[in-house]
């Protein structure tokens, strides 16, 4: 798994195609339907927690966990692929009608298991969008300029993998819960590839002075320890996991300290994504540590969901969706506010795990609802307005 290289630009992008703005450019709407699921899926969790109905084919526990990872989570991955290749490559990814059914695919496994359908049409609905997006992306990864990074379409295929698995478990054709954790793992690597091209390209325009890239064999050596954790999700032991999980950490600690460059904590749009993560190599410490009993093991997994996943993305969303409607790299207020609330949110759910009650939780669900509402007020015009799609 090499990283993409953050000094690589494309001279000539397709421009975007006339029409209805929302459908111009994949992350449009998908960030949109990212920021929505990530407020009304907390909502709906925290009705669950109060004592409302769960939806049948998943239940309470295992609908939030898997929506986090494949409902909001994926949303964000899909818009943040069908702008990036698209730049990259010099060939379109899907706009107008053929965005729209991609989005709809998405959407479509969101309500399903809200509308009580049979299990098993939830899943082929749900397990339906990543093939499909995968497809999206296989002509221009396969006929435009080259990609840097070849691990995207495999692990898209073994997310799907994961997904089918929470599904089979769901059913009750395969028992234990495994699906759920390998697709948070897998999750973890893909944003941990991706802020491979991210960090370095982000940091180098918004501060002064270039930065040579981190040596190829740092990367190779964080990126294989993560994906060695992610993998063994689906059942090595615990003697195995722990002591990856700590060399993984301390891995990816050295890669966000090779990123890091003065000046980063006065820029919003970066201490945001600095900070989420951060999130990730506590969630990989507290997972090593959790497997050697140390800590508890929801610990672990809500410094990866909420911490890492959920602040690093919420960055990445608001980075990219400036750049590409050719707006200025900074953060309104409202913007800066959401973010401290996301890692509030990440905080008190981190304190829940350690000191469980119902209180600390709600709180935890609390923050992160209005960090998205204040998100989704600010760049839903962004989305559905008018830009030029530059990067």
């Amino acid at each position: 798994m090499e990283p993409m290289d953050p000094l690589r630009t494309l001279s000539s992008k397709p421009p975007p195609p006339p029409g209805m703005p929302l459908w111009s450019l994949g992350f449009r709407p998908f960030f949109l339907g990212a920021a929505l699921a990530a407020v009304l899926l907390m909502a709906g969790w925290l009705w669950m927690l109060a004592g409302g109905a769960a939806p049948p084919h998943y239940g309470a526990i295992g609908w939030h966990g898997h929506e986090m990872v494949f409902g909001y989570a994926v949303a964000v991955i899909a818009g943040f692929l069908l702008v990036g290749v698209r730049n990259w490559t010099g060939l379109p990814t899907p706009t107008g009608g053929r965005l729209a059914a991609l989005f709809l695919l998405w959407l479509a496994g969101r309500l399903a298991p809200l509308a009580a359908l049979p299990g098993p049409l939830v899943a082929a609905l749900d397990l339906a969008f990543l093939p499909a997006l995968m497809a999206a992306l296989a002509r221009p990864l396969s006929r435009g300029e080259p990609f840097p990074n070849r691990s995207i379409l495999p692990l898209l295929g073994l997310l799907t993998l994961a997904n089918a698995l929470a599904h089979a478990e769901a059913l009750g054709v395969v028992r234990g819960s495994l699906g759920p954790a390998l697709g948070l793992g897998l999750m973890v690597l893909l944003i941990a590839l991706v802020a491979g091209w991210a960090f370095p390209l982000f940091t180098g325009r918004a501060l002064a002075g270039a930065r040579a890239p981190l040596p190829p064999w740092r990367e190779r050596a964080a990126l294989g320890a993560l994906g060695a954790w992610a993998l063994g999700q689906a059942g090595l032991p615990d003697m195995v996991l722990g002591p990856l999980a700590l060399a993984a950490a301390a891995l990816h600690g050295a890669r966000m300290g090779g990123w890091w460059r003065p000046g980063v904590g006065r820029v919003p749009l970066l201490w945001v994504l600095f900070g989420g993560y951060g999130w990730l190599v506590a969630g990989l410490a507290l997972d090593g540590l959790a497997r050697l009993g140390l800590v508890p093991p929801g610990a672990a997994v809500h410094a990866l969901a909420a911490g890492a996943l959920g602040t690093l993305t919420l960055g990445m969303m608001a980075r990219v969706s400036l750049g590409h409607t050719g707006r200025p790299m900074v953060a309104a207020a409202p913007v800066v506010a959401a973010f401290a609330l996301a890692n509030l949110a990440a905080l008190a759910r981190l304190w829940a795990a350690f000191w469980p009650g119902a209180g600390m939780t709600v709180l935890a669900g609390g923050l992160w609802i209005a960090a998205f509402a204040l998100f989704l007020w600010v760049y839903g015009p962004v989305w559905a307005g008018p830009g030029d799609g530059s990067g």
